[in-house]
């Protein structure tokens, strides 16, 4: 059965053969979602593809942003140790950060990214992230939890939360991105870190002096730093 509702989008009327869906709840995975809300907008807009003023070149903006990468280095990506308890070994974490991503979406250009907070636990947030590509009509959706008790530094317990519920924004955001533009973010994360490697070999004592002062200040013994590596 076709049926046609009129609903508000943004606060105008509209009839939108669409908005069956989200007419006064809409169900989202096994979440109820009131119509109106941030996640019925983000779901509900939808954009084709758009005639834009400067058209995309694709490779002069990737050489851009290769550029851009190699010379933010350590900024465009993440890396964390996690031990492999079963095998006895040390894997490594690692990807694009959102500096990287929003790096990637200056790029790009004719292009979009938004965060909407879609749900608030006593123990959770919950983030959709939309990026919307004008040029191609594309839209990529991503939905990202964030832990509330996610420890902090600090003893504000105000600001921790603060600076968590940005964490959760920037990440929904990040994924976002990676999944729409991957081709783009991964070759952005694997120039930066060729970039820090080759700052690095360019002046090796200049990097000795700066690791020894990080540790200083957080009052690590170099001992024991020798002794995990």
């Amino acid at each position: 059965m076709s049926e046609t509702i009129t609903r508000t989008r943004m606060g105008a009327p509209t009839d939108d053969p669409f908005a069956v869906r989200f007419a006064e709840d809409q169900i989202v995975g096994t979440a109820m979602v009131p119509a109106g809300s941030h996640t019925d907008r983000a779901s509900a807009q939808i954009v084709t593809a758009q005639r834009c003023a400067v058209k995309r070149n694709r490779a002069a903006l990737l050489q851009e942003a290769i550029a851009l990468a190699a010379s933010n280095g350590g900024e465009y990506y993440y890396r964390f140790p996690v031990k492999n308890r079963k095998a006895g070994t040390t894997d490594w974490i690692e990807g694009p950060s959102i500096g990287c991503a929003m790096g990637a979406v200056s790029c790009y250009g004719n292009c979009s990214i938004e965060a909407f907070p879609a749900s608030d636990t006593p123990t959770h947030w919950v983030f959709v992230a939309r990026f919307v590509d004008f040029e191609k009509g594309v839209t990529v959706m991503r939905s990202f939890q964030q832990r509330k008790n996610q420890a902090t530094m600090g003893n504000d317990a105000g600001r921790g939360e603060d600076l968590l519920f940005q964490i959760g924004q920037s990440k929904a955001m990040r994924n976002a991105i990676c999944a729409a533009l991957p081709w783009l973010t991964n070759e952005m994360f694997k120039a930066a870190k060729r970039g820090t490697l080759e700052r690095i070999e360019q002046n090796p004592e200049a990097c000795r002096k700066w690791l020894v002062g990080q540790f200083a200040e957080m009052d690590v013994p170099i001992t024991a730093v020798e002794r995990v590596v």
